[in-house]
């Protein structure tokens, strides 16, 4: 049986004033991450393969791992990330690893690849 995917969050969890600084990995994942561990993504691949049930906590870590990673590759606060992937997984892990740091993100579609990488303005 698969777990629970809520559709709305419960507003008895959210806070009743908008913090000054809010950070969507760090007061949203990690804290549902260290709460509830709730579902937080159903993935199922269009080949139809078996379903993913993906946890905050497998979020959170991964999106820890990933800025990391980011880091390293010099991605600073206030850097802008084009994440180019289809919607799978991964895309969650990685902006929320920029997310994390502070770095901005541009979601686009996969369409944008027919552009080439010549097209992105650095």
């Amino acid at each position: 049986m698969p777990p629970h995917l809520p559709l709305l969050p419960d507003p008895t969890r959210l806070p009743a004033h908008p913090p000054e600084h809010y950070n969507f990995a760090v007061d949203v994942v990690d804290v549902f991450a260290s709460t509830t561990d709730d579902l937080a993504m159903l993935h199922v691949a269009p080949d139809g393969g078996s379903p993913r049930y993906l946890r905050f906590s497998h979020f959170s870590r991964t999106s820890h791992r990933a800025a990391v990673l980011l880091a390293n590759l010099g991605a600073r606060h206030g850097d802008r990330m084009i994440i180019l992937l289809p919607r799978v997984p991964a895309w969650w892990e990685i902006a929320t690893a920029a997310i994390r740091m502070g770095v901005a993100v541009c979601p686009t579609t996969t369409l944008a690849g027919r552009f080439g990488r010549a097209s992105v303005v650095h």
